[in-house]
């Protein structure tokens, strides 16, 4: 750590101390000594700026991470400030990027891949492959955005698997990073509207892959599984759209790449029924737990049942679901909520006398 920043502020530790502070770290020491150090190890990196040379900042961050190679809240620190210079040389070049600024942004993303695996925290490194992810789109770099979902996803049965056995407090602490997780993937899910399919494996792959570990991992919560199966309904009834409702500039989503195919709506059509009947199997299955189960389950019910009635053309069978839907969400959902959802049908009439009827026999 030689190099001399333009910006250095005399109230943070030198390098060499800074070096020296995480040095002094080892198995013995304590968290909140850990934590302490880490704070001042991440205020001085924080501080450090070397203008518009952004490539003397990578090679910062590169002997950064070699130095502070033992605390995982400054590994966070350094991969979010690379991804905040890949984002600062995007809004320079205002996404016009040359031969020299691509390759920058792909060095950033390049170290991010190679920090992340050494972080101990599985559920930050999911997080940050996730924002990786983003800024590979952004950058247009989709073999990296590619990489980095695959590794967020190969993720998810890992963090399960080891809460799998707590108990007492620690299922407290389980179920909450459970929760956590479940609103990364959320995310996820949002951030797959924009990206595109793949030219060998499909329009769908990475959601089909992101499917396929929330149906086999093994959840704690019953609600989990579930909710994540309703925000996978939703990625794909808005890839039904002719035309997204968000996307990245300069990049081709699905539905500029695929939705002209003649097979393409049959997919989507197959997956979404696919996925309905998933989650109405595991909102039944669990609605026999105790109390709090049954109210989130209720809420993953009525989430279902908005999804089912504003994408799914109504008929007896779609109907049928829904009110099955309005009746599980009815025993753990406050009725202003469920008059709120009835309203909402009742709103969506002008798209066919099913809504009214569907409506009308709600209330």
């Amino acid at each position: 750590m030689s190099r001399d920043p333009t910006v250095y502020s005399p109230h943070l530790p030198h390098p060499q101390v800074a070096k020296q502070l995480h040095d002094s770290v080892d198995s013995q020491s304590f968290d909140d000594e850990r934590r302490q150090l880490a704070w001042l190890i991440n205020a001085f990196v924080r501080k450090i700026s070397f203008g518009n040379d952004y490539e003397e900042h990578l090679s910062f961050f590169v002997d950064c991470r070699a130095s502070f190679a033992n605390l995982d809240a400054v590994k966070d620190t350094l991969v979010l400030g690379v991804a905040r210079l890949a984002m600062r040389v995007h809004a320079v070049v205002r996404g016009a990027h040359s031969k020299r600024t691509a390759a920058f942004a792909k060095a950033c993303v390049a170290y991010a891949f190679i920090t992340i695996p050494s972080i101990d925290s599985q559920i930050l490194r999911l997080r940050l492959n996730l924002l990786c992810a983003q800024v590979a789109l952004t950058c247009r770099l989709l073999p990296q955005m590619d990489g980095c979902i695959k590794e967020a996803i190969k993720l998810v049965p890992d963090i399960l698997a080891a809460d799998a056995d707590a108990d007492g407090a620690g299922r407290a602490a389980a179920l909450g990073r459970e929760e956590s997780l479940v609103g990364l993937l959320s995310s996820l899910c949002s951030f797959l509207v924009v990206v595109p399919g793949h030219p060998d494996h499909g329009p769908f792959y990475l959601a089909t892959g992101l499917l396929n570990v929330i149906q086999s991992a093994p959840w704690r919560s019953p609600a989990s599984q579930p909710t994540l199966y309703v925000r996978v309904l939703s990625l794909f009834a808005t890839y039904a759209q002719q035309r997204l409702p968000y996307r990245v500039a300069g990049v081709d989503s699905n539905d500029v790449l695929y939705a002209a195919e003649p097979d393409y709506a049959g997919q989507v059509k197959a997956m979404a029924a696919q996925i309905v009947a998933s989650a109405l199997k595991g909102i039944e299955a669990g609605d026999g737990g105790d109390m709090n189960a049954r109210r989130q389950l209720a809420g993953a019910a009525l989430a279902l049942f908005d999804v089912v009635v504003s994408s799914i053309t109504l008929d007896a069978e779609i109907s049928a679901l829904a009110a099955r839907l309005y009746a599980i969400a009815a025993k753990g959902v406050e009725k202003p909520v469920l008059r709120a959802a009835v309203r909402r049908v009742a709103g969506l009439s002008h798209k066919g006398k099913a809504y009214k009827d569907l409506a009308d026999a709600l209330k």
